[in-house]
């Protein structure tokens, strides 16, 4: 089973008709922090959301079984960054992904090496 959560109606209904034909798609329409906890453990969360809490980001990881992988787009790898950036010092999502006991991550520069992914593998 695959879910896909989404908090504006019009882009859910739009998600439910794209993925109508593939009957192993639940579209759910709602705040993912809300309405997910009772779904999982889950093998692969996509997390594109605000997350600017570590306490609701350790809920995220605590939803994934062991071996499981979160990800995380709209990251901007630190060599293009301008030199007065404050995301050299304090990335919201890169430090979520370092202090979390529980994950292995690494980041992932995409081809067009403006943009990355974090990618963390629950390990406990």
């Amino acid at each position: 089973m695959l879910i896909t959560v989404e908090i504006d109606e019009l882009l859910a209904r739009a998600a439910r008709e794209l993925l109508a034909a593939d009957s192993r798609v639940e579209v759910i329409t709602g705040d993912a922090f809300r309405v997910i906890p009772g779904q999982g453990p889950f093998d692969l969360l996509f997390a594109d959301r605000g997350v600017r809490d570590p306490s609701d980001f350790a809920a995220l990881v605590s939803l994934l079984r062991i071996g499981g992988r979160i990800v995380m787009d709209d990251v901007t790898p630190e060599s293009v960054l301008p030199p007065d950036s404050s995301l050299r010092a304090d990335d919201i999502k890169r430090s979520f992904f370092a202090s979390e006991p529980r994950l292995t991550w690494t980041e992932v520069v995409l081809p067009d090496l403006r943009n990355s992914l974090l990618v963390g593998t629950r390990t406990r």
